[in-house]
């Protein structure tokens, strides 16, 4: 029974450490990529479709929604200037 314990351990580090190695590659590969060519990268510009005025104006209606604020003056404290 212990030493199927011990195999488990060793499964889930293996697992883990690949997972963590796989996070900090993609991590390491973006910085340089951003640092070499700015323009291949997604926000590398402002044609998308995803940044442009009106789904930032979008997004502020949402966030501003008076049902939204009303649930967050109920849920936080903090937010006890804003609101009503």
């Amino acid at each position: 029974m212990v030493a199927g314990i011990g195999m488990g351990q060793m499964v889930q580090n293996a697992l883990l450490s690949t997972y963590y190695n796989m996070v900090l590659a993609w991590a390491i590969f973006y910085t340089f990529a951003t640092l070499i060519n700015v323009t291949d990268l997604p926000w590398g510009s402002c044609s998308n479709d995803w940044n442009t005025l009106s789904q930032f104006k979008m997004y502020l209606r949402y966030m501003l929604s008076p049902v939204r604020l009303s649930v967050a003056c109920r849920l936080s404290v903090r937010l006890s200037s804003v609101c009503p």
